[in-house]
C-alpha cells in the first residue's frame, strides 16, 4: 500500500500536472492486472469505468469479457464497483446485469463520485484502486482522489467524437507508448 504523507491537502498540491496524468500501472486490459497481490498491499475496493473498459463503447449489457473480469475481481477478495460519467439510465441496466452497485454521473476527473463511492464502502483513498482506459478523466479523477490509477488500453477503436478528441490529446501527453507499467515498482 502506497504510504500518504500526514496531511493529504498538502501532498496533493505539490502534484504537477505530469503526475495527475501518470497511472501509477498501465496494462493491456482489465484482465492483466494481479488483483491477489493488491489485495495482499492492502487494496479493498475496485472502482470500475464501463465504457471501453469493462465494457465495449456504449453497450448496455454486460459481456463475457466483462464477467468474467469482476469475477476475479471479487475472487481476490476485492469489492467491485462501477463509477462511470454515463447517466444513471444507461449505467443502470449494466450494473444490474452484472451485480454492481454504481455511481453514474460522476463528472470525472471530478472527484465527487469516488468520494461518494469511498464513504458508501466505507474505505480510504489508499485501500481503493480506479481502473480505466482515459487518462484525462478516469487516470485524472483517481490520482487526484489519492486512488491507485490503472489505465487500460481501450477495448474498441470505436468511439464518439469528443473521446476522439481526448484520445489525441492523450497520444501527445503519453506518447505512442503503452508499456505494461508499474510505477509503484511492483
Amino acid at each position: 500500500m502506497r504510504q500518504k504523507n500526514e496531511n493529504p491537502k498538502k501532498d496533493q498540491d505539490k502534484k504537477t500536472l505530469a503526475d495527475l496524468l501518470t497511472p501509477d500501472l498501465t496494462v493491456d486490459d482489465i484482465h492483466s492486472v494481479d488483483y491477489n497481490r493488491l489485495y495482499a498491499d492492502g487494496y479493498r475496493l475496485a472502482l470500475l469505468d464501463v465504457d471501453n473498459t469493462l465494457a465495449l463503447h456504449g453497450s448496455h449489457q454486460p459481456d463475457e469479457f466483462a464477467i468474467e473480469a469482476v469475477r476475479k475481481i471479487q475472487a481476490a477478495g476485492l469489492i467491485c464497483r462501477i463509477i462511470s460519467n454515463g447517466s444513471s439510465r444507461r449505467v443502470s441496466g449494466f450494473a444490474k446485469a452484472i451485480g454492481l452497485s454504481f455511481y453514474a454521473n460522476a463528472l470525472k476527473p471530478s472527484t465527487r463520485g469516488i468520494h461518494k463511492a469511498l464513504e458508501s464502502e466505507h474505505c480510504r483513498p489508499e485501500q481503493t484502486l480506479l481502473v480505466g482506459d482515459q487518462l484525462l478523466t478516469d487516470v485524472l479523477a483517481a490520482r487526484r482522489a489519492g486512488l491507485m490509477a490503472v489505465l487500460v488500453k481501450p477495448r474498441s477503436p470505436s468511439e464518439a467524437w469528443n473521446i476522439r478528441i481526448k484520445r489525441l490529446i492523450e497520444r501527445i501527453l503519453l506518447g505512442k507508448q503503452h508499456k505494461t507499467t508499474d510505477k509503484r515498482g511492483v
